[in-house]
């Protein structure tokens, strides 16, 4: 193909002066451009170097999901949660120690707030789901305030903090004119409201990740530090904040890196790194929809929901191709141990739950369902006191083999199955009774583990 290049000239112009200058300018843009986009590689690595000034390494491979919980745990407590006629939960979405030792239960599925002793007892409710002045329509989060004793709900529906007393009587309201997913304490003054890229009712995109605001609810700052790019994604973001060791920690979803809140804003403090396995981070640039296909294409990818943090240890929870994992981490040594749903635990025989509810101490808190205490009395009805358990899970080997594997890949199972050849594991005196005693609750049970 021959292409024909026509130049219309004219008398007083110097046609060759401005070829010259136009190669110049030409020039010159290109390499303006390129200085330019050498300054944003450059800027754009400085801020991954400042995310990631302390980065552990995590490896999830096969040998890693054979952990028992004597490993890892001094002792495992059972407290059931009392079952009244103002106390029916259908499912512990977060679980809060309040100063006094006392449980903050949020049950988003019936949007409802109790209070339960640490033995489980009932106390009282904390506000009712209602139209009325001192009720709550749509509450989206529940924090325990531990500066002042006292209880914040948001209210998705109202749109509105509201701050109960231990008595569960609202005590003020703050209204705030945005749809807010998660909320964190930050200090005696300040909160932080986590916007999840929408800030005004209309779901904009203008608004800030973030808004650092105080008891009033006048804005302090607004920022967007996580870093994702504005877009329809719309992630979970339950346990974006808790509050342990006397600071709010922060961990955006599908995040890699745990952040403090201090000073009005995010300071990272430690990035853990899937390196292969990690979610990429373009993907949260899409919509959800798309975000869950790629991710069931992927069943190799490991997604960290949330993390807590003890004086000794980082508390993760992760996902890999739907079942939960529980990774714990040794501040000092950088050990990685993780623990799995199908992982045979050497305590009282339970290992149905790794999805942590709370960190509270050098204390990890899970929430069971007493479904999950029927299956293992059906699996022990068979063995005597002493006997080893074991020999209860090799008869089904077959089918943890067929499972592990269409989950963790082909051959994931042979250390798992291996492991329980030659692990000591026996019923203990009691432990019969124990499971049998759980199993008739309709509420859930909390479970609780004292790490080593």
């Amino acid at each position: 193909m021959i292409f024909h290049l026509c130049i219309l000239t004219h008398p007083h112009i110097n046609y060759s002066q401005i070829m010259k200058k136009t190669i110049l300018y030409s020039i010159i843009s290109v390499l303006l451009f390129s200085i330019a986009c050498n300054k944003k590689h450059e800027s754009s690595a400085d801020d991954d170097k400042r995310l990631s000034d302390d980065i552990i390494p995590i490896k999830v491979n096969r040998s890693l999901y054979v952990e028992k919980y004597s490993n890892i745990f001094k002792n495992v407590q059972y407290v059931p949660l009392e079952e009244t006629r103002n106390s029916i939960v259908g499912a512990v979405s977060s679980l809060q120690i309040t100063n006094s030792g006392d449980f903050i239960v949020f049950d988003n599925k019936l949007k409802a707030v109790f209070r339960f002793a640490s033995d489980g007892k009932f106390l009282n409710n904390i506000g009712f789901r209602g139209p009325g002045e001192n009720e709550y329509v749509l509450p989206m989060d529940v924090k325990y305030d531990s500066f002042y004793d006292k209880v914040l709900v948001w209210d998705n529906g109202k749109r509105s903090i509201l701050t109960y007393g231990m008595d569960g009587k609202v005590e003020y309201q703050i209204q705030l004119p945005w749809f807010i997913y998660s909320i964190g304490i930050v200090d005696k003054d300040y909160l932080i409201c986590y916007m999840n890229n929408s800030e005004d009712i209309r779901g904009s995109e203008k608004g800030t990740n973030y808004k650092i605001i105080r008891r009033d609810g006048t804005i302090i700052r607004e920022f967007g530090e996580y870093g994702v790019e504005k877009s329809r994604f719309r992630p979970s973001t339950d346990h974006s904040f808790c509050f342990q060791l006397g600071r709010c920690l922060c961990f955006p979803p599908f995040s890699s890196t745990l952040y403090c809140v201090e000073n009005t804003s995010l300071k990272p403090l430690v990035t853990f790194d899937l390196s292969e396995k990690a979610v990429p981070q373009e993907w949260l640039k899409g919509n959800y929809f798309d975000f869950r296909e790629n991710i069931r294409k992927r069943p190799d990818l490991v997604e960290i929901i949330s993390c807590h943090e003890t004086d000794r240890y980082y508390v993760l929870n992760m996902i890999k191709s739907g079942p939960a994992l529980l990774c714990i981490i040794n501040k000092e040594t950088r050990e990685v141990k993780n623990l799995s749903s199908y992982s045979i635990n050497d305590i009282y025989g339970m290992a149905e739950s790794t999805i942590v509810t709370s960190v509270h101490d050098n204390k990890i808190y899970f929430a069971t369902e007493s479904m999950d205490y029927g299956f293992r009395m059906n699996l022990l009805e068979s063995v005597s006191e002493g006997a080893s358990i074991k020999d209860v899970y090799l008869k089904q080997e077959v089918a943890i083999r067929s499972q592990l594997d269409h989950v963790f890949g082909e051959n994931s199972s042979g250390i798992y199955i291996d492991s329980l050849k030659t692990t000591k594991y026996n019923l203990i005196h009691g432990e019969r009774d124990l499971i049998e005693k759980l199993a008739i609750h309709n509420n859930p049970i909390i479970q609780i583990c004292t790490l080593k």
